[in-house]
């Protein structure tokens, strides 16, 4: 491999000299948890989120219903990314011709292994949304006036050929999900800005998920020298160091990408979100727009604004674990409330509670086994219920709630009508979604053991 050496661009437009270490390590410091195994390993199979599926490919997880919200949520919220943008949603295939010179071509350039399969005509997996948008983006007899054009896609069902020794849990799986966005702009100049906008949406990501991001800008010497300036400008924008990967030579497609990298539980880093401007990919595919009368190519930009769902999911239960009160945040917490009835005789009370909270699009269950109330209570602890209620004689009288917010382990007297304020604003902007079973515990089908 090729000798890279790397530097950091401050917010304020000031550079670090050169430095060799791991390219996040000027400006996020690894888990002090980092060990061989990331947490999200047992995580996801203790707190019934995902697991193996032992008839599946090597690595193929099934999603279990407390997962399922949890994922439902993150495409969602990609999805409303893509919407802020203005983007045309749009779907295609699968598998692609590899006897297409274009493909192949894309394929040689992309830096992953593929599948391919066997037979008379050979077709490759997609490693993205690509080879779909391209073909697409050829098509559309686009003129100036149309651009930018922007095409989104939720894909699912997004391959790599991962070694079976490579695969790990979440973070490296041979078949996920991908929210992909590709852009044709008329210019440079216009993909340059392009860039900024979606690096910045991209960037919400962080806070939304709860997350830490570390930014690594990678593009050749050459390239940087051009674009010393809008570098800056980019750091300033989005009010992070970037750290630069600056290569001798041109090796991708793109000219710049823009990484965003969280620490796994190893210690390392892996890729999130990606933003990549690219004016090679056009010629390959003729992807063409008409100005003044003749057939000019466009500039791409790329931009996966969470990275795979699969992934992110990975990274917000690696940085739960490092928390003393491991938790979601509420919006992504795939029990919001949970009533815990003292007795039979206030079963009713709460599902009066529950109705009306479901009404606010508040994601509420019912604790309504035949065990005793510590035991229901560690159970929503383990469950990190956000916001769980011990429901009995004096709440039903007084129609006042003791509410105990878990990640504080503070209770607190609320009238109903407070705790669904305190919800709104917790939730506020961000996509909501049901329950995927049942809000009864007591008619729930376990999948926490398996």
């Amino acid at each position: 491999m090729e000798e890279m050496s790397r530097r950091v661009v401050l917010p304020d437009g000031d550079w670090v000299a050169e430095v060799d270490e791991d390219p996040t390590s000027t400006v996020l410091s690894p888990p002090e948890s980092a060990g061989t195994e990331p947490p999200h390993l047992s995580l996801m199979r203790k707190k019934g989120f995902v697991s193996y599926d032992e008839f599946g490919d090597t690595g193929a997880m099934r999603w279990h219903p407390r997962g399922m919200v949890v994922k439902d949520l993150l495409e969602r919220y990609a999805s409303s990314i893509a919407n802020a943008l203005e983007t045309h949603r749009v779907e295609t295939p699968t598998m692609y011709d590899a006897a297409r010179p274009e493909i192949s071509e894309q394929v040689s350039s992309f830096d992953e292994r593929q599948y391919t399969t066997s037979g008379r005509d050979p077709l490759y997996l997609r490693f993205a949304s690509d080879f779909g948008h391209f073909s697409t983006l050829r098509t559309l007899n686009l003129t100036e006036q149309q651009l930018p054009v922007r095409l989104y896609e939720l894909a699912h069902g997004v391959f790599r050929q991962e070694r079976s020794g490579e695969t790990t849990a979440l973070t490296r799986q041979r078949e996920f999900t991908l929210p992909d966005i590709h852009t044709a702009v008329a210019n440079e100049s216009m993909g340059r800005t392009e860039f900024v906008r979606q690096a910045a949406l991209a960037l919400e990501t962080e806070d939304a998920f709860d997350l830490e991001y570390a930014l690594k800008l990678s593009m050749n010497a050459q390239d940087l020298e051009e674009r010393r300036e809008w570098v800056a400008e980019l750091a300033g924008t989005l009010e992070k160091p970037i750290v630069l990967d600056i290569r001798p030579t041109a090796e991708r497609y793109w000219t710049v990408k823009l990484d965003y990298l969280f620490v796994d539980g190893y210690g390392n880093t892996t890729e999130l979100a990606t933003v990549e401007l690219d004016s090679e990919t056009v010629s390959r595919f003729d992807i063409t727009y008409e100005r003044d009368s003749r057939s000019t190519h466009p500039v791409l930009v790329h931009c996966s604004p969470t990275g795979s769902i699969e992934r992110a999911f990975a990274a917000m239960l690696d940085r739960a674990a490092e928390r003393r009160n491991p938790q979601f945040p509420v919006w992504l917490s795939p029990t919001q409330v949970r009533l815990i009835p003292v007795g039979a005789a206030h079963d009713a009370y709460c599902a009066d509670i529950a109705k009306r909270l479901e009404s606010r699009s508040v994601r509420v269950d019912i604790d309504d086994r035949d065990r005793t109330v510590g035991k229901r209570v560690a159970k929503a602890e383990q469950d990190w219920v956000p916001y769980y209620i011990v429901v009995g004689d004096d709440e039903v009288k007084e129609s006042s709630l003791q509410v105990t917010r878990r990640p504080e382990g503070i209770e607190r007297s609320m009238a109903l009508g407070e705790l669904e304020s305190v919800i709104d604003d917790a939730t506020s902007g961000f996509p909501d979604a049901t329950l995927c079973h049942a809000r009864r515990l007591s008619e729930r089908t376990r999948f926490d053991s398996l």
